[in-house]
């Protein structure tokens, strides 16, 4: 999850959420962008008028539906966060596999595929397409099967 000083947008239309993004980096998506966001426990707002705007990947999730569903997946978050490495510590592939590769999921090596391409939980977390409760919870699996190293 992302935290520290950033900016956040959430667009609303007709009082329902159809849009949010973090400092403008739209690569994350609004789903993920709207869950992280509601991690924040330190934020400022403001409210202004909304600008006609439409995006390309828009929310069409009631507001109420978006909110249950965020809640849960930071429960599930907070539930295996101490589990997880730094955000920023390496994450490497052992030199030799003793796992074979055969068992994996499609799932589980998308995330072993993130981890090798971005090196780190934050790259993981900001890359798949996943949402951050399920990628992690992937990524603590294939380090605790040896799939994944963390550190040096």
């Amino acid at each position: 999850m992302v935290k520290g000083a950033h900016e956040a947008k959430i667009y609303l239309r007709q009082g329902r959420v159809y849009y949010a993004v973090i400092d403008d980096t739209h690569a994350l998506g609004p789903h993920k962008s709207f869950n992280r966001i509601l991690t924040w426990e330190v934020a400022d707002f403001e409210l202004r008028a909304a600008d006609p705007q439409t995006f390309a990947v828009e929310l069409d999730t009631s507001t109420e539906a978006l909110l249950m569903n965020s809640m849960r997946l930071l429960d599930e978050f907070r539930r295996i966060e101490k589990l997880l490495p730094p955000p920023n510590s390496p994450l490497k592939l052992p030199t030799a596999l003793t796992a074979p590769l055969r068992d994996l999921t499609p799932e589980l090596l998308d995330v072993l595929q993130l981890a090798h391409n971005y090196g780190n939980l934050k790259g993981v977390l900001d890359h798949s397409i996943k949402d951050d409760a399920l990628a992690a919870e992937s990524l603590i699996w294939l380090i605790q099967k040896e799939y994944i190293r963390v550190g040096y």
